[in-house]
């Protein structure tokens, strides 16, 4: 793969749609094991838009984008918008183990400081301050990070795009994960 493919966001959220492919960065930005990986609806604006299962009884409605630095805010409302109307039908809207969560991979450091990993949380107080959760949680990616704050497959996988693809730039050697990645580049060509 060369720099071309991360700039072909189609072919990317494709490649990044597969479950073997997203895996050990979803776990590492989750924090817990997933059971399993599945296509949710297609809606462009959302990139790789998938469901995940994890360990813990939790179902997560995942959205991967790259993104510009530029109205990074109403790009995740919008986004949290197109989930939020698909994932909670009646029918399920008191199930209290759905997720839903928008992470955006940018090229550049949108939010400063250098950190590889910034996660927003929204939450709801009540009147006299008691916090209560919505549900929904957003990561920013910083490929050009300074500061590793993430689990190692992150970070990895940070390097990775940011080289474009490819290990040039990165040690695949000591990452099972980017040579996993090497391979499903390959086998696409």
């Amino acid at each position: 793969m060369n720099r071309d493919f991360y700039f072909n966001h189609d072919a990317f959220h494709r490649f990044m749609q597969e479950p073997e492919n997203i895996r050990p960065l979803l776990e590492g930005l989750l924090e817990t094991s997933i059971t399993k990986i599945t296509p949710a609806p297609t809606h462009r604006i959302l990139g790789a838009h998938i469901h995940a299962f994890t360990r813990d009884g939790l179902t997560y409605d995942i959205s991967l984008q790259l993104a510009e630095n530029d109205d990074l805010g109403k790009r995740l409302r919008v986004s949290q918008a197109i989930m939020d109307r698909d994932f909670l039908s009646p029918d399920n809207l008191e199930d209290e183990t759905l997720r839903s969560c928008v992470i955006f991979i940018c090229k550049d450091d949108p939010l400063g400081g250098g950190k590889a990993v910034r996660r927003i949380g929204r939450g709801i107080s009540t009147l006299d301050n008691a916090p209560f959760d919505d549900g929904t949680s957003a990561f920013i990616l910083n490929m050009s990070f300074t500061e590793a704050n993430a689990a190692p497959d992150v970070c990895d996988f940070l390097r990775w795009v940011n080289a474009g693809g490819t290990s040039e730039g990165c040690d695949a050697a000591h990452s099972p994960y980017l040579a996993q990645l090497d391979k499903a580049v390959h086998e696409i060509r």
